[in-house]
């Protein structure tokens, strides 16, 4: 088993039993959630008990939203520059005015038509 021993080793010289850990909570970049080498699954392994992982869902949504820009939008221009009309607009979008709408019925997947504000996160509204 390959795990970062510093993680281990801090419990060991601390001595902090790892034979209760419930739940382990990370952000949720692949060297964290990797199914074989992340490093939740690696702790899991060592202990010799599964867990329940908490991940941030700033991260779990980064890279499917940061992918549907590119693919509306086109790549960046730098670190933190757009090059498409999307992006662009919202470096100014702080200057725009708020106006009044009425939502309208969209013709969603029979699977999103079901979500209400009740399934999703206060992030995610």
């Amino acid at each position: 088993m390959n795990i970062n021993n510093s993680i281990i080793d801090f419990f060991s010289e601390n001595q902090i039993s790892l034979d209760n850990v419930l739940a382990i909570g990370a952000d949720g970049t692949n060297v964290n959630t990797g199914l074989n080498n992340g490093a939740i699954r690696l702790l899991e392994l060592h202990m010799g008990h599964p867990v329940q992982w908490l991940v941030c869902m700033f991260h779990f949504n980064e890279l499917p939203l940061r992918h549907l820009v590119l693919h509306l939008d086109g790549t960046t221009s730098g670190p933190t520059a757009f090059s498409g009309n999307i992006g662009k607009a919202l470096e100014k979008c702080h200057e725009l005015s708020v106006v009044k709408f009425e939502a309208r019925q969209n013709n969603l997947p029979n699977a999103l038509q079901d979500v209400t504000d009740i399934d999703i996160s206060k992030d995610q509204k």
